[in-house]
């Protein structure tokens, strides 16, 4: 039996909502809204973000600038097209400038010293997804062709034939033990579990709040600590108790 630990890339290796409050910060200077109310209009762009993915295959630039337009008018703030077009601009821009914690980097250290089989599973555009895994500089950990993003094959996560699309790629038998880890619960955790894998919930950074009627995902981890032990004891096989 192999172990696998495959990773979501947004919200999950790096902190997706940085790019998103330094643009706003930047563009809107004073007028920025609370930390609060900039969490509420982040976690609003990330739906839209998938709905309007789900309308069909837009430009990513594009996309970004209709998340942010219809979130803020959801939210009640209602900016100029130049003002979204200056925040798309400076969105794009630090999303160019990422980084990865130095505990997310010395878990994916760990966990390929121990010999784990590593990979990325991402919606997006592959052109544009690679560019962020170079700029994390994730080839360290994660060699390029065990990097996976929905462009490849048209089909986004949850769509359990994605997932499996990757399990073929990665060779994955019945009887490998497979750890999905996202920060999505509609796309990450729904996905794997219909593809059979064990969900791992990272809520460690600004992430969606499911409807308390939704099944729970296999673990939720809410820190680096509880997410490096999860992870590390059950690669080695070792039992762990639900509460770390």
């Amino acid at each position: 039996m192999r172990t696998f630990v495959i990773f979501d890339l947004d919200g999950t290796l790096y902190d997706l909502f940085q790019p998103f409050e330094k643009a706003c910060k930047l563009v809107l200077d004073e007028n920025v809204p609370e930390q609060d109310e900039l969490k509420k209009l982040f976690l609003t762009s990330r739906r839209c973000s998938d709905e309007f993915r789900r309308r069909g295959c837009i430009d990513t630039q594009e996309l970004v600038f209709l998340r942010n337009r219809q979130a803020f008018h959801e939210h009640g703030f209602f900016l100029t097209d130049q003002t979204h077009r200056k925040l798309q601009e400076a969105y794009l821009y630090f999303q160019k400038h990422l980084t990865m914690e130095i505990r997310m980097e010395n878990l994916l250290k760990k966990l390929s010293e121990m010999g784990v089989c590593l990979a990325l599973l991402s919606n997006g555009e592959s052109a544009h997804q690679y560019e962020k895994t170079k700029t994390l500089k994730l080839e360290r950990f994660i060699k390029k062709e065990n990097q996976f993003f929905s462009g490849m094959i048209g089909l986004d996560k949850p769509d359990v034939r994605l997932f499996r699309w990757v399990g073929e790629q990665l060779g994955i038998k019945s009887d490998d033990q497979v750890f999905f880890v996202g920060d999505s619960y509609t796309a990450d955790m729904v996905g794997a579990h219909r593809a059979g894998w064990i969900s791992v919930w990272s809520r460690i950074y600004v992430n969606e709040q499911p409807d308390a009627d939704l099944a729970a995902a296999d673990r939720v981890i809410y820190d680096y600590d509880t997410l490096e032990a999860f992870l590390v004891k059950s690669c080695k096989g070792e039992k762990m108790h639900e509460n770390g």
